[in-house]
Parts: C-alpha cells; sequence; structure tokens
C-alpha cells in the first residue's frame, strides 16, 4: 500500500512539472496600422480637440476677425463682462488657426511705463485665452505703446479707444 501511494505521488509530481503549451497565433485580430482608417483613430486619439466631423457644424465665418478689449487707465486687469465672455466664445470655437494679441495704450506716461502697462495687459488678454482652452502654441502677443490710434484725440473720450487690446482671430 506505501508502494502505491509513493507512486501515485511520484506520477502527480511528474505531471504537473511538465511545460504548458505554447500559445497558438491564429491572426484574427491583427489591425493593420498603416489603413487610412487605423491612422483616423490614431489622429483622433492624439489630436482629440479637433474632430473632423464636427467642422461642418459650425457656420462660415470669415478668416480674419478683429475684437477690441478696452481697459480703463493704468488698470492691467482683465475683468471681463458677461458680454465680452459671450461675444469670445463665441469666436474661439472652434478653436482658430491663430490667434494675434496686441496691447495697446494711449501714450499717457512715458513710454517704458506705457510699454509695461501694454504688455501686462496682453499677457492678461493671454492668460485668459489659455484658461479657456486656446493652446498656447496658437498664439502669438505683442504689444508697443504708440501704435495703431483708434483716435488721435487728445480728450479722455479718445484716449480710451486707444487703451486696448486686440484679439486678432485667424481662421485660415
Amino acid at each position: 500500500m506505501r508502494t502505491l501511494v509513493m507512486v501515485a505521488c511520484a506520477v502527480s509530481l511528474a505531471a504537473c512539472s511538465s511545460p504548458p503549451k505554447p500559445p497558438t497565433v491564429s491572426g484574427r485580430h491583427r489591425i493593420p496600422i498603416n489603413s487610412p482608417a487605423a491612422q483616423e483613430e490614431l489622429r483622433l486619439q492624439v489630436f482629440p480637440q479637433e474632430p473632423t466631423a464636427q467642422a461642418t457644424m459650425w457656420p462660415a465665418r470669415p478668416p480674419k476677425q478683429t475684437v477690441s478689449v478696452y481697459f480703463p487707465q493704468d488698470v492691467t486687469v482683465f475683468r471681463p463682462t458677461s458680454a465680452q465672455i459671450n461675444q469670445l466664445h463665441t469666436l474661439l470655437w472652434p478653436v482658430p488657426k491663430h490667434i494675434n494679441v496686441r496691447g495697446l495704450t494711449d501714450n499717457n506716461c512715458p513710454p517704458p511705463g506705457d510699454t509695461q502697462v501694454a504688455r501686462v495687459r496682453a499677457l492678461a488678454i493671454y492668460n485668459w485665452l489659455i484658461n479657456q482652452g486656446v493652446p498656447a502654441s496658437r498664439i502669438t502677443i505683442s504689444y508697443a505703446p504708440v501704435k495703431d490710434y483708434a483716435s488721435n484725440a487728445p480728450l479722455s473720450p479718445g484716449r480710451v479707444l486707444n487703451r486696448r487690446v486686440d484679439i486678432e482671430i485667424l481662421r485660415k
């Protein structure tokens, strides 16, 4: 009886030590990576913010639009009103090809001070655009204290039009 138990144990241990059979590859689940469908799927995984199917849903827009955001004197913080937010959101979607942000001033103080004010205003708009989901690679900033006057009037009502940041939206 002892011999029978020893033989049974030896046989069961020998059966456990054999390696498993290797898996067989059928090729049924192969996906061609160079097919147009696979390339489109990969593109949508890499660039999900630019779906091609929704591009036709937006109405046709001019290739270039400019919006001016006006600032009070010596104010550099951008606090948009709800009307400005709505206007900018409708212009920003779908995401444009490029956006130029130009900070301008009324040339009220010496050029170094006006240059700094124009730069900080342009950066405020730039940061707001990025927070709204516009990729930073699509935004260019420029600023100048004396350039592109909207009004040459030396009085305060005319100067208000010069204290601005122009947001130029390019679609093509």
